[in-house]
C-alpha cells in the first residue's frame, strides 16, 4: 500500500514537533526566562536597584508602542513616579539566536501609571 505523500510528511512532521517538545529545554532560555520574570518583580516592586543589575548599560527598551528608551530614560521614569499594580507574563517562549542572544515572545498584562491613573496594557 502505497502512503500518500502528504500523509507521510504530515507523519513526519508530528515526530519532528513531538522530538521537539520532548528535548530537553535549553538553558540560555530558560535563564532569559527567569530574568524576564525577575525583571516583572522588579518593576512591580520600583526597584531601582534591581532593574540596574537586570538591565545591560547600552539597553534600548522598546515599548509595545514602538516608542524607544534607553536605560537611563527607563529607569528615570520610575524616579518621576511610574509604579506598576499588575506584570503578568504568559505563554513565554524563547529561542537561542546566538550564544548571546534569546528572543522571548510571549504576552505580558500589566496595569501601570503615575500618580494612582493607571493603565491596562496587554
Amino acid at each position: 500500500m502505497n502512503t500518500p505523500r502528504s500523509l507521510r510528511l504530515t507523519a513526519l512532521f508530528c515526530a519532528l514537533f513531538a522530538t521537539s517538545l520532548l528535548a530537553e529545554e535549553d538553558p540560555d532560555v530558560t535563564a532569559a526566562i527567569a530574568a524576564e520574570k525577575g525583571r516583572g518583580s522588579a518593576l512591580l516592586a520600583a526597584d531601582l536597584n534591581a532593574l540596574d543589575a537586570i538591565m545591560a548599560d547600552d539597553c534600548l527598551y522598546t515599548h509595545s508602542s514602538g516608542k524607544l528608551e534607553t536605560k537611563k530614560i527607563h529607569m528615570d521614569t520610575f524616579v518621576a513616579g511610574l509604579r506598576y499594580e499588575r506584570f503578568d507574563t504568559s505563554d513565554l517562549r524563547g529561542h537561542s539566536v546566538t550564544p548571546d542572544v534569546v528572543v522571548l515572545n510571549g504576552t505580558i498584562n500589566q496595569s501601570k501609571g503615575v500618580g494612582g491613573k493607571m493603565t491596562d496594557l496587554k
